[in-house]
C-alpha cells in the first residue's frame, strides 16, 4: 500500500500539468489518506515532499509552504535527506512567491545545492527553473541566465524534456524583463524565441504549462505595444 502512495502522488504531475486540475486534486486527497493510515515517518515525510511539490505546480505557496515545513521536520528528525532537501526547496519557492524574496531564496539555495552534493540529476532541470524565477525577481538577471543554462545542459545531458517547457518560457521572461530594465531591446527578439516554449509544451499535451507560456508571451507582446496581437493569442487559446 505504501508504494500505492507514492506512486499516486507521482502521477499527480501528469493530470496536473496537462489540464485536469480537480482530478490531480484527488489523487492528492487520497494519497494523503492513504499515508495518514500508514502513519509511518517514511511515508509522512515522502507525502508531505510530494504533496508541496503538487500545490507547487498548482502555483498555491500557502498549500506548498504547510506541505514543505512538515517534510522538513520529520526529514530533520529521522534523516531523511532526500526529502529534507526537496521540503527546503518547495518552502524557499512558496516564500519566493509570498513575496519574501531574502529568505526564500537563501531556503531555495541551501536546498538545491543539498540535492546537487547527493549527486542527484534529477529533477535539477526544474531546480534551475525555480532558482533562476528568484533571481529573476531579485533582479539578478546574470545569476537567472546561468541557472536556465545548466539546466539546459543537464536536461539535454540526461534527454529528459519534462522541464523544457519551463526552462524556455523562464529564460523568455528573464531576456524580456533585462530588456526592459537594462534598456537592451536587442534581447526582446530573442525573449519571443524563447517562447517556442508554447509548441514545446502543446507537443507534451502539457496544457497547464502551454498556458503558462502563452500567458508570458503576450504580456511581452503588451509591453512592446502589441496589444492586438497579444489579445488575438489569448483568444485562441482560452476559446
Amino acid at each position: 500500500m505504501g508504494s500505492w502512495t507514492c506512486s499516486g502522488l507521482l502521477q499527480i504531475r501528469n493530470p496536473s500539468t496537462t489540464g485536469y486540475a480537480e482530478k490531480a486534486h484527488q489523487q492528492a486527497i487520497n494519497a494523503f489518506c492513504i499515508a495518514t493510515e500508514l502513519a509511518s515517518p517514511i511515508h509522512s515525510a515522502s507525502t508531505a515532499g510530494l504533496l508541496g511539490r503538487f500545490y507547487m505546480y498548482r502555483a498555491d505557496p500557502d498549500g506548498a509552504l504547510l506541505q514543505a515545513d512538515s517534510a522538513i521536520k520529520l526529514s530533520g528528525e529521522y534523516g531523511f535527506s532526500h526529502w529534507l532537501a526537496v521540503g527546503t526547496i518547495i518552502k524557499g519557492w512558496a516564500l519566493v512567491r509570498k513575496g519574501q524574496i531574502n529568505e526564500g531564496g537563501a531556503y531555495l539555495q541551501q536546498g538545491v545545492g543539498n540535492w546537487r552534493s547527493m549527486g542527484a540529476e534529477r529533477s535539477m532541470p526544474g531546480h534551475s527553473v525555480l532558482l533562476a524565477e528568484f533571481y529573476l525577481k531579485a533582479g539578478q538577471f546574470d545569476d537567472a541566465v546561468k541557472s536556465i543554462e545548466e539546466g539546459c545542459a543537464i536536461r539535454k545531458k540526461t534527454g529528459d524534456s519534462v522541464y523544457a517547457a519551463e526552462l524556455h518560457r523562464v529564460k523568455g521572461e528573464v531576456l524580456a524583463c533585462s530588456a526592459r530594465c537594462n534598456h537592451r531591446r536587442a534581447n526582446i527578439p530573442q525573449a519571443e524565441e524563447c517562447f517556442e516554449a508554447i509548441h514545446t509544451a502543446r507537443r507534451q499535451y502539457a496544457r497547464s504549462l502551454e498556458l503558462r507560456a502563452t500567458v508570458s508571451l503576450c504580456r511581452l507582446w503588451q509591453k512592446i505595444g502589441k496589444k492586438k496581437e497579444a489579445k488575438l493569442k489569448l483568444a485562441k487559446i482560452y476559446g
